[in-house]
This record gives C-alpha cells, structure tokens and sequence, in this order.
C-alpha cells in the first residue's frame, strides 16, 4: 500500500494539476470568444465599407466595428501585463514577509523637532 502521508501527497499534487487544466481551458476558450468578437469587428467594418461607404449611410457600423475589432486586444494586453506584474507569494520565503518590531523604526522622543504652532 503506501503511507497515508504519500497518498496524501498524491491527491494534493493531482488536484494542482486538475486546477491548472481547468484554467489553461478557461484561458483557451476566452481566447477563442475574444477572437471571434474581433472578427466579428472586422467583418462589420468590411460589410460597411463595400454596402455603404459609396453612399455614406448607416455610419454607426464603423465605430461599433472598431470597439469590437479592437477591444479584445486591449483586454488581452491588460490581463497579460497585469499577471506578468503579480507577485507569486508562494515563491517568496515565508520568513521574509512577517515583519519584526525590531527592524520597524520608531523614532525617539528626544529625536523629535517641537511644533512651535502648539
């Protein structure tokens, strides 16, 4: 059989695989939406410009056009920048991040300048 602490160690481990499957999914099928809406951005702008452009009507499809074919690469732009920024705390020694009173500095009282408005 095993020891109970090697099992447990076996479910913890496949569970953060399970989780991070599930996540490379949720990422493939949201970059799948966002070019589809891009896409779908780019067609409009497309069909306005051979149906309509000549006569100048139904101008309302080119700036609807232009938030759809565009707004899915800021989105994506502002996800990737904001988790290559993020700190992984997991990475981070433990002891590093408690903070001891002996290394806060505190002023003294005699190092105190008086408030002459008092």
């Amino acid at each position: 059989m095993g020891s109970p602490n090697k099992e447990k160690t076996d479910i913890i481990g496949s569970d953060k695989e399970f989780q991070y499957k599930i996540t490379f999914i949720k990422k493939i099928i949201f970059l799948f939406v966002s070019l589809l809406v891009s896409l779908a951005g780019g067609l409009t702008i497309t069909w306005w410009r051979y149906e309509y452009h000549p006569d100048n009507r139904q101008l309302w499809m080119v700036p609807f056009g232009l938030v759809l074919l565009v707004t899915p690469a800021i989105v994506w732009f502002s996800l990737v920048f904001s988790d290559s920024c993020t700190l992984n705390i997991t990475n981070i020694d433990q002891d590093m991040m408690i903070i001891s009173r002996e290394t806060q500095f505190v002023p003294s009282l005699k190092d105190s300048i008086p408030d002459p408005e008092r």
